[in-house]
């Protein structure tokens, strides 16, 4: 056996240690990773959220800042935006219409000419917070 002077190693005891810790470093890195890119799930009736705007039966109409709007599924629609010809949304506030239920209400975005409402559902987050959701889908005026 030969015995080299001056060269040292690093123990086995400190080199476990150093690769645990690494190894534990990278764990937090990518669970913080994942649980930001796969964000907060929102939820109505327990079920997510999207999932209520699936089953969204909205039927809506325009004519001169008025919109008739005629709910025919199982979710109530908590408010709606309008979809305006530059592509702009414009918020018509609280409309609180009820499931199987119809509403007309006064929302006149001015001079633009609106051609979709987009949804908005009351939901909760992960604390059981309220919070409004706008749904992806746009409903198109008959």
């Amino acid at each position: 056996m030969i015995n080299k002077r001056g060269k040292k190693a690093i123990s086995p005891v400190i080199a476990t240690v150093l690769l645990v810790s690494i190894v534990l470093v990278l764990g937090i890195i990518i669970f913080i990773w994942a649980s930001k890119s796969l964000g907060e799930q929102y939820t109505k009736f327990g079920d997510p959220i999207d999932d209520a705007c699936n089953d969204i039966q909205l039927t809506a109409s325009y004519d001169n800042g008025e919109i008739q709007l005629v709910n025919r599924g199982r979710v109530p629609i908590y408010k709606i935006n309008l979809v305006l010809n530059s592509g702009d949304i414009f918020d018509c506030g609280l409309v609180a219409l009820p499931e199987s239920g119809s509403k007309d209400i006064e929302c006149d975005p001015g001079s633009e000419t609106p051609t979709a409402i987009i949804p908005v559902l009351k939901g909760y987050n992960s604390n059981n917070d309220e919070i409004e959701y706008a749904c992806d889908n746009e409903i198109q005026f008959d």
